[in-house]
């Protein structure tokens, strides 16, 4: 499904990118409300592996139900965009999606939110450390993605496996506010692993536990409480200069 409306959620369209290094990537845009309001937040997001927009789309309705616009993009590799992944390819694939968010007249380039699951955690916090974002979530991270997929390989494709995305180094040089929510019980990205990494950062507002949850059904388990969480954070952050 190439766009929003195709996947049930009206008020969206196709977002084409294309990075420095010539790759297309295919992504969606959610406006917050049918006006289009540029006073809204926007949630930029970067998905976990193995998933897509499409995929996500109940996810990005959800959050954009916070008053949030909502914008992803498929990697390299993912969904329906072009090229083959590797780290640096993942994070490129990152800066490229938040240069053409900012670029967009319906955006506050002041008040645009990193949100990064899984495998996107390592995009954002490598995004966040170049660029000045209003603020970072993460969900269900890792300190080093290396580590973690040596644990379980063969579960992780072999480029994860060779990619160090050391979020833990990258994460003391970011400047804007970050939020981590993991949950419990994660086999898969120990909630440890999470702990670590927000131990690490200068700028934590927070880290929330979800009781009971793995890696995949954080959301649902936090309830109400993961959108409180979410939007408490985004109406605490100031805009960025």
């Amino acid at each position: 499904m190439r766009t929003p409306r195709e996947a049930g959620l009206e008020g969206g369209e196709a977002l084409e990118i294309t990075t420095s290094d010539g790759v297309r990537l295919h992504g969606w845009f959610l406006w917050a409300s049918p006006d289009r309001a540029r006073g809204a937040p926007t949630l930029l997001v970067f998905h976990g592996n193995g998933e897509n927009v499409t995929g996500d789309a109940g996810w990005h309705g959800l959050l954009r139900s916070f008053g949030c616009n909502v914008a992803a993009a498929d990697y390299r590799g993912y969904g329906l965009s072009d090229g083959a992944p590797s780290e640096s390819g993942l994070i490129e694939d990152g800066l490229a999606a938040l240069r053409a968010v900012r670029a967009r007249p319906d955006v506050d380039p002041r008040r645009i939110f990193l949100l990064g699951s899984s495998l996107g955690s390592g995009v954002a916090v490598a995004v966040a450390e170049r660029e000045e974002v209003a603020g970072v979530i993460l969900q269900s991270p890792f300190d080093s993605l290396r580590r973690v997929a040596l644990r379980h390989y063969p579960i992780f494709p072999g480029f994860l496996v060779r990619s160090p995305f050391d979020s833990a180094a990258r994460i003391a040089n970011v400047k804007a506010p970050i939020l981590v929510l993991h949950g419990d019980r994660d086999t898969i990205v120990p909630i440890e692993s999470g702990r670590a990494l927000y131990a690490a950062a200068r700028t934590g507002r927070g880290f929330q536990e979800v009781a009971g949850a793995g890696h995949n059904d954080l959301v649902g388990l936090a309830g109400d409480r993961y959108g409180r969480w979410i939007g408490d954070f985004i109406r605490g952050a100031p805009p960025n200069k």
